[in-house]
């Protein structure tokens, strides 16, 4: 009968102590949505995510907020949470933005000219030198590069690699080092197989 209530004393203990190490649970409507790390890009981060001010705190999917805010492609770091100081639910969304862009290359290239492969995918895809770097614009740009290549007759998609490499010797913004794109052309392709057609008459 002791070691009964022993245990019943000890489990009522650790219930108080998770209770006390619990943070808080935010309940209600939201009153507020918060952004912080970006001046420039608050609007957007406002209109992507699915929470509005009114939305039920216990409605707000935490995860798919974040992947929302990543999916715009010019951050690094998201964190998304619920907090309650006191007039009621706040999501608070912190953001880190990527790196500014200090420039664009092309090299690899012999069937086109690389300056001119630069300047399409600059300015189709918006990668001006200065701008924060936007992840998923470059990666379409590789599909951009491969659809010129395409468009001239050729009968593959050429190889091609996207390095981001840092630009200590370009001027630092907002005390951050820019990064250089470098799209790395390889124009051969991997012979597979010969096929030869019947000929005989």
């Amino acid at each position: 009968m002791l070691t009964l209530r022993f245990m019943l004393f000890a489990f009522m203990l650790l219930g108080v102590a998770m209770a006390q190490g619990s943070p808080p649970t935010a309940v209600g409507p939201i009153v507020d949505v918060r952004v912080e790390g970006t001046t420039n890009f608050i609007d957007i981060v406002r209109t992507i995510i699915a929470a509005r001010v009114g939305t039920d705190a216990s409605r707000v999917d935490l995860e798919a907020e974040r992947n929302r805010v990543y999916s715009v492609g010019t951050f690094e770091e998201v964190s998304v949470s619920l907090e309650d100081r006191g007039a009621g639910p706040i999501l608070s969304i912190r953001v880190r933005e990527n790196p500014p862009l200090a420039a664009v290359e092309v090299v690899g290239g012999g069937l086109l000219n690389d300056q001119q492969l630069r300047d399409a995918i600059v300015a189709e895809h918006t990668l001006e030198a200065g701008r924060t770097l936007n992840t998923l614009r470059a990666e379409r740009a590789i599909g951009t590069l491969q659809a010129i290549f395409r468009s001239i007759g050729l009968p593959f998609d050429i190889e091609v690699s996207l390095e981001v490499l840092q630009a200590p010797d370009a001027p630092r913004s907002n005390g951050r080092t820019p990064v250089l794109l470098r799209y790395v052309l390889d124009e051969s392709a991997i012979l597979r197989a010969v096929a030869f057609d019947d000929s005989s008459v």
